[in-house]
């Protein structure tokens, strides 16, 4: 006889979500993305980003931000709250939305047992 999962299913998104969530984040890839890094060169320009540096000391982030002046600096720190802020809440969201109508569509089409007990005798 076989166990009876205790984990609930996860409800799925509805297509809908998904292909909202889809559209945002090729939005942001296909435009978004290319327009702010464009603007943050044309208005910032100077020595690059300490984004982009894995490694820099003391005196290369002052002569980075030397580079900015005032008004690329207050650009960036601007650019930093919104953007890196929005971004990543995209991702998320398109993330977490295909992973659960991905997962929930197998579930249905599998079974929760097959997923979800590790000591089901059915591979995935």
């Amino acid at each position: 006889m076989r166990k009876k999962s205790k984990v609930k299913s996860v409800k799925a998104p509805s297509l809908t979500i998904v292909a909202v969530a889809t559209i945002v984040f090729a939005l942001f890839i296909a435009v978004i993305l290319p327009r702010v890094s464009a603007y943050t060169s044309a208005n910032i320009g100077g020595l690059g980003s300490p984004d982009t540096d894995f490694l820099y000391s003391g005196r290369r982030l002052y002569a980075i931000a030397d580079s900015y002046g005032a008004g690329g600096r207050r650009l960036y720190v601007i650019l930093r709250w919104t953007f890196d802020l929005l971004w990543p809440m995209a991702f998320a969201w398109f993330l977490v939305s295909w992973t659960r109508w991905v997962s929930s569509r197998l579930q249905e089409t599998m079974g929760e047992a097959t997923i979800l007990d590790p000591s089901s005798s059915h591979a995935i």
